[in-house]
């Protein structure tokens, strides 16, 4: 059943969204999927930032959140496995929605964290993150003691493209469509391979990171490892 948060809660995302007009492509109700991917596919990169992507190379990618690492089902079950209690219904280990998402929320209900595991992956081996702002229904996600989603690079909703740019570097490709929306897409992929040699770590072709942001404010982030 989805039901509607707190007044408060719901000003102040309210507050934060209306910088730029709505999506056309809404959260799915039942999943809480994210369109950041499927606005990918859709929009078109800017001229001037195109040629970086040929130029450059994406060496030192973000591949951890709140302690959970991509691929590492460890770490997922120590910051997870205690965080739901035995009656709940979604969460990793006690089912999930019909893409294979985990949902959580942060404190207040103000932040939306999803992870994705492809198909034949082992319990609580994570390969995709996302984290958004949430939308005014209440979903009944397992809450995490956590106030924002932040990554082992200090990446957090609420940034500025500068601050961003400075942790992960320019090798970027940036997409903007008529929402008023810009992206900024990071890749890595085969045979090219970060610093950390992940991909070869990990045994997956393509990593990707794709930051949304409206008036210089991230709003949703998305970083892992395509389905090979």
């Amino acid at each position: 059943m989805i039901k509607s948060k707190s007044p408060f809660v719901i000003a102040a995302m309210s507050l934060l969204m209306a910088c730029c007009q709505q999506q056309s492509q809404e959260v799915d109700a039942r999943s809480g999927r994210s369109s950041i991917t499927q606005e990918h596919a859709t929009s078109k990169p800017e001229a001037a930032n195109s040629a970086s992507k040929r130029t450059c190379n994406f060496a030192n990618p973000d591949t951890s959140l709140i302690g959970i690492r991509l691929r590492d089902a460890a770490s997922a079950a120590r910051v997870l496995g205690t965080s739901i209690a035995p009656s709940a219904n979604v969460g990793l280990g006690l089912g999930s929605d019909s893409n294979g998402e985990y949902h959580y929320y942060s404190k207040l209900d103000a932040e939306t964290l999803t992870l994705t595991q492809h198909p034949g992956d082992a319990r609580y081996q994570i390969s995709i993150v996302n984290v958004k702002y949430s939308d005014k229904a209440w979903y009944g996600y397992p809450q995490l003691a956590v106030n924002s989603f932040t990554t082992e690079k200090g990446i957090r909703l609420g940034m500025s493209e500068a601050e961003l740019v400075k942790r992960l570097g320019n090798c970027f490709t940036r997409f903007s469509n008529a929402s008023g929306y810009t992206r900024l897409h990071y890749k890595i992929e085969a045979p090219s391979d970060s610093k950390t040699k992940l991909l070869s770590r990990a045994n997956m072709p393509v990593y990707y990171a794709t930051y949304k942001l409206c008036n210089d404010k991230l709003m949703e982030m998305e970083f892992g490892f395509e389905y090979p």
